[in-house]
């Protein structure tokens, strides 16, 4: 399948968006915001349900073609996963090792969060089922993307004529919503069997969304239509700024994505998505995600027990940032150029040996 540009430029601001957050920990920080970084991976997942409907639309048919879908989609995420995961296995032996045999203070001690249960569930991709994020913190969406497509391509064997799946995905769209409403749980979950089901439905929007898109009916041009998505664009940043309604976030991202796998250049945004900066980022966007947690994490321990300039408490208060605003920013800059360095490289090296 051509690629389609401006989906891949989303999927750069959406990571994008998840590093800034994820650089930005102190309580009371301006990009503080969980939600916004939920925001940008539902984003992000929805996109992954739109882009996997329209590359294996009636091509997963027998169970042959099911298992080649699952080789890929194993490869593309799995190689780059394993790697971080055996690297924090290393930190984590070499946290122990200092522990040992000098005194310095941390906030916990080496395997007790990162433990061997917690590894192996890495290791076999079921890490999304751990009541604590461990290890890779942001790998929980790669446990959970995995999964997601394994139900996609069960759901796709199953149902092979469009009309049957799509209405076995409206329901299932039903019960989850129901689910997270019975045990009063939120959308935006990192951890256990609800955040499964966030992935899934996150995915099940994108399906619905490259159907709309597929169809080319009088509901997407009605989507296209700019009036729509500015309304579409103001109910987003009102759902992200007061953190309410999360079920309408990766609709809201869905109508962004119907829109934006149609734009031409006509005008100055839509020529924004046809940015070679953005389309590159989005094309090791997967290598960023995966890479960002372990960047920043090497120089919060080099400014607090090289440098000591930052304190062991420091994400609880914004005075690190009010006391070191210069060196505050140069963490931030050091880490975004870090991790566009590496992953450029595991990219080029790395990565595309197995896509």
């Amino acid at each position: 399948m051509k690629k389609i540009l401006p989906l891949q430029s989303l999927r750069a601001i959406c990571v994008i968006i998840v590093m800034i957050v994820h650089f930005n920990p102190y309580q009371g920080a301006f990009f503080h915001n969980s939600f916004l970084a939920a925001t940008g991976v539902f984003t992000f997942l929805v996109l992954s349900g739109f882009i996997i409907s329209k590359v294996y639309h009636n091509k997963i048919l027998n169970i042959k073609q099911l298992f080649e879908f699952y080789r890929k989609r194993f490869f593309r995420m799995y190689p780059l996963h394993l790697l971080f995961l055996i690297i924090f296995l290393i930190v984590e032996f070499l946290r122990l090792y200092i522990e040992t045999n000098y005194l310095i203070s941390v906030n916990s001690e080496a395997f007790t969060i990162n433990n061997l249960k917690t590894f192996f569930s890495h290791f076999f991709l079921i890490n999304i089922f751990n009541n604590v994020l461990t290890f890779n913190a942001p790998a929980w969406t790669v446990s959970g993307e995995f999964l997601a497509s394994i139900f996609f391509g069960i759901v796709s064997i199953f149902f092979l004529k469009d009309s049957k799946k799509f209405n076995f995905l409206l329901l299932s769209t039903f019960i989850i919503v129901i689910i997270f409403l019975f045990f009063e749980k939120k959308l935006t979950q990192y951890n256990t069997i609800f955040a499964l089901l966030s992935v899934i439905f996150c995915f099940i929007i994108g399906f619905f969304c490259f159907r709309i898109q597929q169809s080319r009916n009088k509901l997407f041009f009605t989507l296209l239509n700019k009036n729509i998505q500015i309304l579409n664009l103001i109910l987003f940043i009102i759902l992200i700024n007061f953190k309410i309604l999360d079920f309408l976030v990766p609709i809201c991202s869905g109508i962004i994505i119907i829109y934006l796998s149609d734009i031409k250049k006509n005008n100055f945004f839509e020529k924004i998505f046809f940015n070679n900066f953005l389309i590159y980022t989005g094309k090791i966007s997967y290598t960023l995600y995966i890479s960002h947690y372990f960047v920043y994490w090497v120089y919060t321990q080099v400014f607090r027990h090289v440098l000591k300039i930052e304190s062991l408490d420091s994400f609880n208060n914004t005075l690190f940032i009010e006391n070191n605003l210069i060196i505050y920013l140069t963490k931030i800059f050091l880490s975004f150029i870090t991790v566009y360095f590496i992953s450029h490289i595991l990219y080029n090296k790395f990565e595309k040996r197995f896509i």
